[in-house]
């Protein structure tokens, strides 16, 4: 795995963010972080989400210790090959910056398989 897919990074504010691989067991974790942004999510989007073949897409997962627990704070997919996610759900409110984090972990991930 490339060492920023999972690693911990520091915001400007100083707030720490892990970004890691999704697990089937965050999609309550992203239905709140959905719905703290006013998005509606059905639960097949949320599985397509958590679902993903490695060899084509790389998916991350940001969270960040708030309010006495890890919270996803963000998430974000890429098809290797691309030039940008084609898709990125960021918390800028309560982390500010992790979209920038996301961004640059996903074009990095995506640029390393490319070169494998």
């Amino acid at each position: 795995m490339h060492r920023s897919l999972d690693a911990t990074h520091t915001l400007a504010d100083g707030t720490h963010v892990r970004v890691r691989l999704p697990q089937a067991g965050d999609r309550a974790a992203l239905r709140a972080l959905h719905a703290r942004l006013g998005i509606a999510a059905e639960d097949l989007e949320l599985a397509w989400a958590l679902s993903f073949d490695p060899r084509r897409r790389v998916v991350i997962c940001a969270t960040a210790w708030l309010d006495g627990g890890p919270q996803v704070v963000g998430y974000g997919a890429m098809d290797h090959g691309a030039a940008q996610p084609d898709l990125l759900v960021v918390d800028e409110e309560l982390a500010p910056g992790v979209g920038a984090v996301l961004i640059g972990v996903l074009t990095r991930g995506a640029a390393s398989r490319r070169a494998a």
